[in-house]
């Protein structure tokens, strides 16, 4: 137990695995392709590759957009406490 614990607090204290874990999920889920959700999204797939690997950090307009195009409902992404199985 005091191991999923300590692996659940390192997720909530790290946004970027919050971020590409919702937003690989909800794609995946969707049955779309990186590609696919990039150019739904108008965004560069690298982009999109990069914040599914907790490598990015993108900006409002970035992430404003991947909400909308995949339909994510924000509470997964600022509450994931919430979401937890």
């Amino acid at each position: 137990m005091l191991i999923c614990l300590s692996v659940f607090s390192f997720f909530i204290r790290n946004p970027k695995n919050i971020l590409g874990n919702v937003i690989k999920r909800t794609r995946e889920a969707r049955h779309l392709t990186q590609q696919e959700v990039a150019d739904l999204s108008n965004i560069d797939v690298r982009t999109l590759l990069n914040i599914e690997n907790y490598r990015g950090n993108p900006n409002f307009a970035v992430l404003w957009s991947l909400v909308r195009t995949l339909n994510i409902n924000t509470q997964e992404i600022f509450f994931p406490e919430m979401f937890q199985k």
